[in-house]
């Protein structure tokens, strides 16, 4: 089964380049460095993967489970809990968008269920 290529694919679009936010990323190169952080964004279709993720993983349960608490728990929470600082330390912090936070604990209450 695919379902490893297809939890990373659907991870990759958590978090975008600042540059270019339409663009997908990998898990590596937004935790490697917790400074690497500072130069990504929420992407613009977010809530939706992460409610496609829930779902995927409430459907296939067995074939997602040994990469909840490897991967997609760790993602949420990392990146939409605890959202990447901005650039440069004398700017205010980017407000976290409500419906970004309210889709991450809906998708945990999915995937936990």
């Amino acid at each position: 089964h695919h379902s490893k290529i297809v939890v990373d694919i659907l991870l990759s679009y958590f978090l975008s380049p600042k540059s270019n936010p339409h663009e997908k990323s990998t898990y590596e190169a937004v935790s490697e460095e917790i400074g690497l952080r500072q130069h990504f964004v929420v992407n613009h279709v977010t809530t939706d993967v992460m409610h496609l993720l829930s779902v995927l993983a409430k459907d296939l349960q067995q074939e997602v489970h040994p990469f909840v608490y490897t991967k997609i728990i760790p993602r949420i929470v990392t990146d939409f809990l605890n959202p990447p600082p901005p650039v440069d330390s004398a700017k205010q912090d980017v407000p976290i968008d409500v419906l970004v936070i309210e889709t991450a604990f809906r998708s945990l209450s999915y995937i936990f269920q």
